[in-house]
């Protein structure tokens, strides 16, 4: 039997989506060669096909030859340069700032065509998306917390604002979410004076009118669109998330949306995109399905495809090798659940009486298909994330 080339996984964040990565190619027989971001990572030592590095992170002037150091070996004994995947943003900006100098070495998609950051960027992708996309969330691209006084005249009288491109560290602290409402009533120079803090997270920041979400929740695809243009992928529903706005989908669920389906393949076919991503779509006021945020890499929910039949990662990676074929697929519903983040927007008092929530939260987690991390098949990855979980809530000291 022909080795398998091995995959390389860069590990950072909470790692629900490298752990994801792991079953996704361990059930391929594919080697894995995962580089803990800071830290060592979750699935070191989980079996013998597996190796593991940590680095330094965020990255340093010495991150670079590091990382060309532990892979220059693996590459030279493929006799090519290796797939790879980003588990959270930083890491994917690495992968692009660092293309030409690690290309020898790793096969990085390509995302949007013509586009540095390959859609990671907002500001970048916004600008560049408007001009070729239809269904896309009206949005202005601004330097200064003052600019956002005008900001109101474009947008509506309730608006929110994102970063355009996150910083190394990933601390959005400041700022309290991933994305922070604003009404124009409240728009004072307290208001400025706080978001003057969380500016320096990054150089752009993107306005855009706030959507209203729909009953059944935010639609998403996620999905794979190959060199040659063939596209595979899920639709569904954010149905719960913590906090409840500019927070992370804590509860997802699969269901066909041929709508919103159909403008997910006219858009990546329009920026010409290669590789695997996650677009959230939300209504306006016309009931019409607009692009809200675009992902171009592994997301949180990734683990949903693969268990409801698609294994997207693998057929990236298949793809990225030139390897013909694909494997049969059959897509099945299922729904995705994080037990923490669910517990945390139970208690929250965000959706209400937090005891109809905790009936409910019960419910969701004895019926899902998917649990981030708990159905894992390695039990030494169940203990270490439940240590890692101990630890946040009660310190108990060391790493």
């Amino acid at each position: 039997m022909k080795k398998r080339v091995p995959v390389v996984i860069f590990s950072g964040g909470s790692e629900i989506v490298t752990i994801s990565l792991l079953e996704s190619f361990f059930k391929e027989g594919i080697p894995i060669i995962v580089i803990g971001l800071g830290r060592p990572s979750i699935i070191r030592k989980v079996d013998s096909s597996i190796v593991d590095y940590c680095i330094q992170w965020p990255p340093s002037q010495e991150t670079l030859s590091r990382i060309q150091k532990i892979l220059h070996p693996f590459a030279k004994k493929s006799g090519r340069a290796l797939p790879v995947f980003a588990t959270e943003d930083s890491s994917l900006r690495f992968l692009f700032e660092n293309r030409e100098q690690l290309s020898s070495l790793l096969l990085i998609p390509q995302g949007c065509r013509g586009m540095q950051y390959g859609g990671l960027d907002k500001a970048e992708f916004y600008e560049k998306a408007h001009k070729k996309v239809s269904n896309c969330v009206p949005t202005l691209v601004i330097d200064k917390p003052e600019e956002i006084k005008n900001s109101f005249s474009f947008a509506g009288d309730n608006i929110v604002i994102k970063p355009s491109l996150k910083p190394y560290s990933m601390d959005l602290s400041s700022l309290g979410a991933k994305a922070k409402k604003i009404n124009r009533k409240h728009a004072d120079n307290h208001l400025f004076t706080e978001l003057s803090t969380a500016w320096k997270c990054s150089n752009k920041w993107v306005v855009q009118p706030l959507l209203d979400s729909p009953e059944q929740g935010e639609c998403f695809f996620g999905g794979i669109r190959k060199k040659n243009g063939e596209i595979r992928g899920i639709t569904g529903y954010s149905l719960l998330r913590q906090p409840r706005f500019g927070g992370t989908a804590c509860w997802v669920k699969t269901s066909q949306n041929d709508e919103v389906e159909s403008i997910a393949h006219n858009i990546l076919n329009d920026l010409d995109f290669w590789g695997i991503c996650e677009m959230e779509f939300m209504l306006d006021k016309d009931r019409k399905w607009q692009l809200l945020e675009f992902n171009p890499r592994s997301w949180l929910q990734v683990g949903l495809a693969v268990r409801t039949g698609i294994n997207l990662p693998f057929l990236l990676y298949r793809d990225l090798l030139g390897l013909p074929g694909d494997p049969n697929t059959h897509i099945k519903e299922g729904d995705w659940v994080n037990i923490e983040r669910l517990l945390i927007a139970t208690f929250s008092g965000q959706y209400g009486s937090r005891i109809s929530m905790l009936r409910k939260s019960y419910h969701i987690v004895k019926k899902s298909s998917c649990k981030a991390v708990y159905d894992c098949p390695f039990l030494c990855i169940r203990k270490r994330w439940l240590m890692r979980v101990v630890k946040r809530i009660m310190p108990l000291g060391g790493t």
